[in-house]
């Protein structure tokens, strides 16, 4: 129901319900017990998915929908 996923992908931890501070608590506590493999798998993932994103793309994207142009 957000965007969250798409942006992080698999390279992120998720909650269900960001008002539960038990969930909150236990997905603290996931990532700060994490093994270092796991950890430095996480960020690799991540640097991949950031190659997903550039601002140029967005720019152009953003530009062609005020302007009509992807139509």
């Amino acid at each position: 129901n957000s965007s969250l996923p798409e942006v992080g992908g698999d390279a992120a931890l998720y909650v269900n319900n960001c008002l539960d501070s038990r969930e909150l608590e236990s997905a603290m506590t996931d990532m700060l017990e994490m093994a270092d493999e796991k950890y430095k798998e996480l960020q690799e993932q991540g640097l991949r998915q950031s190659n997903k994103f550039s601002r140029q793309e967005c720019a152009e994207k953003t530009l062609d929908l005020i302007t009509c142009r992807g139509k």
